[in-house]
């Protein structure tokens, strides 16, 4: 069983890997095709790429919330980090779609508030979600000795939905990599 320390560095492994899957994506993309939706009941690149950028907008305040707000020792020095029941659930929904054939299997639409209304340039998009990466890493790793297992949030999606502080972190990159396999789908 992993340790607390490489808990947090498989995640953190994980966000880096999204934004090098951005990366190589938007290389291979040309800019009139990144705004394009190729159905028009999907979304185009930049509109996958925007909701990923809205969901790390509203996370980045929630999570540096709950740490200000925890009142535990700053070193807990955890030996291993739990998801809840909630988080351990909207995580394995939220992650990469699995296939059967031609069929994406677990498909779940996103709250009106986090739906994409505006598109950016590739340039800018891609530079937001570097950013917010890196905002969302130190986050994590600097709240790596505390009890994420014991600190709560309330889901940005809806706010009804309650999870600790580690799903969060679980579900960070498992939404990333889902709608980066979706904006990868788009012109394949």
């Amino acid at each position: 069983m992993p340790d607390a320390h490489s808990q947090i560095a498989e995640i953190i492994a994980s966000l880096n890997s999204a934004e090098e899957r951005l990366l190589a994506l938007g290389a291979r993309t040309d800019a009139d095709n990144w705004t394009i939706r190729n159905r028009p009941e999907s979304w185009s690149i930049a509109e996958c790429v925007e909701h990923l950028n809205m969901t790390s907008r509203a996370f980045i305040p929630l999570i540096r919330s709950a740490l200000e707000s925890d009142r535990s020792s700053q070193e807990h020095h955890p030996a291993r980090f739990r998801r809840d029941a909630a988080g351990f659930l909207l995580s394995a929904m939220v992650g990469p779609l699995k296939r059967i054939g031609r069929t994406r299997i677990g498909a779940v639409k996103t709250t009106a508030e986090f739906e994409p209304k505006d598109v950016f340039p590739k340039n800018a998009s891609i530079a937001d979600f570097s950013r917010l990466q890196t905002v969302l890493i130190h986050l994590i790793r600097g709240s790596e000795r505390r009890p994420l297992s014991d600190i709560r949030i309330v889901s940005p999606f809806g706010g009804k939905l309650r999870y600790n502080l580690f799903s969060a972190y679980t579900i960070l990159p498992r939404h990333q990599h889902r709608h980066l396999q979706q904006a990868e789908a788009v012109w394949k």
